[in-house]
């Protein structure tokens, strides 16, 4: 059986008990649906040279693991039409149901990004840091793609005093604000000039919680509409409206897991 076969062979519900186990905790349940229902879309395609199996096997424990579970090799390294063609060969120890196994295979796929966009920023992010530039830069960079990207789709974003107004992103804000400071203070580095230094920071700050929209943003885009908002996105105060291409509404993205 192929990637791609498996994946046609069970539902996301069938996955959803072990995203938790793999990922770590079930705030990406959203992405993981977007991941499994743009995989099952693509056409699985291989050339010549190209790894025609993947290995389907158990971990070995340590520390940074302790709970059994599978590893997929090589899954993360190829384009996923690639790895979508690839045979799975299913070690004989392995004793797990095929939506364990297809979760696991969803976890090596999404490493560098549960979409295309998603994994575009990835790569630029290692070229930055290649390059020796600050998470700033980083941040800033991604910011404006997601602002291009819900201006084309005929939306708006937020700007930086309207965030400002909302009490939650202006509590959380001030809470990081604090922490921050109190380590600069341990290491003895608060800045001179504090009035300029919160400017920047309530930048950064901004531009971190757009980019966190634009995760949902570009998943909902990339679906036209096919499936529901994610269960963390709220209609109370919202942040892209009157889009003509999808009739898009989505509002601000609230600190809750997904579910």
């Amino acid at each position: 059986m192929t990637y791609s076969e498996l994946l046609h062979s069970v539902s996301f519900d069938e996955i959803l008990p072990f995203i938790e186990k793999y990922h770590g905790h079930t705030g990406c349940t959203a992405l993981y649906k977007t991941h499994y229902d743009m995989l099952r879309l693509l056409t699985p395609h291989r050339e010549e040279g190209d790894n025609a199996t993947a290995t389907i096997s158990n971990t070995e424990l340590d520390y940074t693991w302790e709970e059994p579970h599978l590893d997929g090799y090589p899954l993360e390294g190829d384009l996923w039409e690639v790895s979508l063609a690839k045979e799975l060969i299913i070690e004989p120890d392995v004793d797990a149901t095929p939506a364990e196994i297809a979760m696991c295979c969803l976890w090596h796929t999404s490493f560098y990004g549960f979409t295309r966009e998603g994994r575009h920023e990835t790569f630029e992010k290692l070229d930055y840091y290649a390059s020796n530039l600050l998470d700033t830069d980083i941040i800033k960079d991604k910011a404006a793609r997601i602002t291009r990207l819900v201006e084309e789709a005929g939306g708006k974003l937020p700007k930086r005093n309207e965030m400002l107004s909302i009490p939650s992103f202006r509590r959380e804000f001030k809470e990081n604000m604090a922490k921050h400071k109190q380590r600069l203070k341990v290491l003895k580095e608060l800045p001179r000039k504090n009035r300029r230094y919160e400017r920047r920071f309530i930048t950064n700050h901004y531009r971190k919680r757009m980019v966190s929209i634009g995760t949902f943003v570009e998943a909902c885009l990339f679906k036209t509409m096919a499936f529901p908002l994610p269960a963390c996105v709220s209609c109370s105060t919202p942040i892209i409206t009157n889009t003509t291409n999808t009739s898009l509404t989505l509002a601000t993205i609230r600190k809750e897991p997904l579910g």
